[in-house]
């Protein structure tokens, strides 16, 4: 009997997940004394730079504070801290292996008690690593009798990364003294395949937080969305193939310019995206399913293997509201604005029409009371929202959520509403 034609596949099993949690703590230059009161504080994580080595996946980064506070004199004042962290989560085997990467903010605090303020924020951060296996097969073979079957597969063409720069201009009606908060939210919309190349439709949206020159020195929150489409290089990749992709913002700088002539102002934003993309072909791989010889005893070994057979990713954007109370407000409070928006997903259950997704939502309001000087109050509401989607058998779905576009009103002095639109990202895979 000749030589049976022996050959082998790679398949993608399912991700290993490992996720650490980091307490930084930055100490400023601004005296405690000089502070009589923090009306908010925000802080936004960033990761430069994540690679693969022996020991593990290295990551590299930073975290932006910002604080406004109300000074001795009674005026509005805002300081910026900047603190870089490195982490090194240890995982075997992934030196060759590609680690999707992600930062989140868990926590952010400050303290007057020494002589200087200290900014604490607790990062949580979370690497996936798609393992693959390497499979042997009989394909063919001859003198004996064979039955083939073809196996269905997906065929990952690689995880792909790339840089994307966003300058955008914007004019303001009202003269500018300074940025008191900012960040920005990117949302990818669709991705699909292109020769070559893999094409990524998006947007990001933008909060800043700005402190008005004139005499009245008012707060305002300029909210704007930018669209994007950017292509991430695949060489293989084919239009008849499909793609997932996920967007993180890397930084985000902006230059406010004031033109007290014509009472307006202009902003210059500059936002880098890290972007990853991975392309999928769907192909069929002919093996022998039985075989039989009328000279040797053959056997046959069957294996079982669980592996990533297919992937989709969809996005969902919804508005979700919900009842919120809170420590009584004076008589007299005004509503100024909302931010520091966040939505924590706690679960997800596949239902008939869609997946049920529950969570919390929070956010941070800043009032005026009746002397017009600045406070804030923290609102939380949990939320439930059926997301509409034509659920498919055997597939496991995974619900990411990003707040923006964030608003509240106020009911009465302990209660109010709000409201937080949820870009949702909702990967179904089939094992």
């Amino acid at each position: 009997m000749k030589e049976l034609a022996k050959s082998s596949i790679t398949l993608k099993t399912s991700p290993v997940t490992k996720r650490e949690t980091l307490k930084l703590e930055c100490k400023s230059s601004l005296p405690s004394e000089n502070v009589k009161k923090v009306i908010f504080l925000s802080a936004n994580p960033y990761l430069t730079l994540t690679e693969c080595n022996e020991l593990g996946v290295k990551s590299i980064g930073k975290v932006n504070f910002f604080l406004c506070y109300e000074d001795e004199n009674g005026e509005v004042r805002k300081t910026e801290c900047i603190l870089d962290f490195e982490n090194l989560i240890k995982m075997e085997d992934v030196e060759k292996e590609k680690a999707q990467v992600t930062v989140k903010l868990e926590k952010v605090d400050f303290d007057l008690s020494g002589l200087s303020l200290n900014l604490s924020a607790t990062i949580e951060i979370l690497v996936t690593v798609n393992k693959r296996t390497e499979k042997q097969y009989v394909s063919d073979g001859e003198d004996f009798f064979c039955e083939n079957k073809d196996f269905t597969h997906l065929r990952s063409l690689g995880e792909k990364n790339t840089v994307f720069s966003i300058e955008e201009e914007f004019e303001l009606p009202y003269t500018p003294l300074e940025v008191l908060s900012q960040k920005a939210v990117p949302s990818i919309l669709s991705c699909s395949c292109g020769v070559g190349v893999i094409i990524v439709d998006g947007e990001v949206n933008i909060m800043q937080i700005l402190l008005q020159k004139d005499g009245k020195k008012d707060i305002i929150k300029e909210e704007k969305t930018f669209p994007f489409r950017a292509e991430i290089e695949c060489d293989e990749a084919m239009p008849s193939d499909f793609a997932v992709c996920f967007a993180v913002e890397k930084s985000f700088k902006t230059d406010v310019t004031a033109d007290e002539e014509q009472n307006k102002g202009v902003v210059n934003c500059s936002i880098l995206l890290s972007l990853t993309g991975e392309a999928f072909s769907l192909e069929e791989t002919p093996v022998i399913s039985d075989a039989f010889s009328l000279d040797n005893e053959l056997e046959l070994v069957r294996e079982e293997v669980i592996t990533l057979k297919n992937k989709e990713q969809y996005f969902i954007t919804e508005n979700i509201s919900g009842k919120v109370e809170f420590d009584e407000l004076p008589v007299g409070s005004t509503l100024c604005l909302t931010t520091n928006e966040k939505v924590e997903i706690t679960s997800s259950t596949v239902e008939k029409k869609g997946i049920l997704v529950s969570g919390v939502l929070s956010s941070l309001s800043i009032f005026r009371n009746g002397e017009g000087k600045l406070f804030s109050r923290k609102m939380e509401t949990p939320f439930e929202k059926l997301l509409p989607l034509n659920i498919k058998e055997k597939f496991d779905y995974e619900v990411f959520g990003r707040a923006k576009n964030t608003s509240s009103k106020i009911i009465s002095l302990t209660t109010g509403e709000l409201f937080i639109e949820v870009c949702f990202n909702i990967i179904g895979t089939e094992k």
